[in-house]
């Protein structure tokens, strides 16, 4: 059997914007449905306290949501995405 993939997700938040709240509860039920076919790493950036990992990364503003594929770098969201469309994008990644 192959090794799993290495998936990264890295959310970019802050606790006053709902948004971004949605996404982190997104993000963890995405995390249940797929754990079998990746392994897979969480982020979660305060964008009101990490500064220098927020332009490190180029975000400018929240929700922000990357996405890294053995550690590279394949998708980059922004504004709030639903649980469907987290699903989606792992989808996506999944028939590379």
């Amino acid at each position: 059997m192959p090794p799993k993939l290495e998936l990264s997700l890295m959310l970019f938040y802050s606790n006053f914007n709902k948004a971004s709240l949605n996404m982190r509860i997104a993000i963890n039920e995405c995390i249940e449905n797929h754990h079998q076919s990746f392994q897979i790493k969480t982020t979660a950036v305060n964008y009101d306290r990490e500064k220098n990992i927020c332009h490190q990364y180029g975000v400018t503003g929240i929700p922000t949501f990357l996405v890294f594929l053995n550690q590279e770098l394949v998708g980059r969201h922004y504004g709030e995405i639903t649980i469907k469309e987290i699903e989606t994008i792992i989808q996506m990644i999944r028939l590379r």
